[in-house]
């Protein structure tokens, strides 16, 4: 029964990493939407996002069963951080391949301009975007931990 729960709080982990990922690239290059992508000429705002957005759930579900599976609190709040780290990296990687494709790939952007742009500019994004994933992780571990002692 703990072993289930565990791959549940994962899953569920993973799913609103992805939707959070999703929803935050959605919004923060919005403006973008209507430019054509060098990556796939023929994909739409949404399924470029979404096709960008995929490794963070496939990469972040063994992660999370890892950090369900330690025992002690203060290694799981430290885990907790290095993923909600992990998910706010991901979200900039993320947010950076839209602008590449559908912004900086037309025009003579350097790395360090296109770096500049999605972190300054589309971070206070990603920040929250961290902010609700990690509470809402919190969330999860401790409803799923009131189950789990029941």
């Amino acid at each position: 029964m703990k072993k289930r729960i565990k791959l549940l709080k994962s899953l569920l982990i993973s799913t609103i990493a992805f939707i959070l990922c999703v929803l935050q690239c959605y919004i923060a290059m919005k403006q973008f939407a209507n430019n054509l992508s060098a990556d796939c000429l023929d994909c739409s705002f949404l399924e470029e996002i979404v096709s960008w957005s995929i490794p963070i759930f496939v990469l972040l579900f063994p992660i999370a069963y890892f950090v369900f599976s330690k025992s002690k609190t203060t290694s799981r709040i430290m885990l907790a951080f290095l993923i909600t780290g992990y998910i706010a990296f991901c979200t900039f990687w993320t947010n950076h391949a839209i602008f590449i494709a559908r912004e900086a790939a037309w025009s003579t952007f350097t790395l360090s301009e296109t770096l500049h742009l999605v972190l300054i500019v589309k971070g206070w994004t990603i920040l929250l975007s961290a902010i609700a994933f990690y509470f809402l992780v919190w969330f999860v571990k401790n409803k799923y931990s009131k189950i789990n002692s029941q």
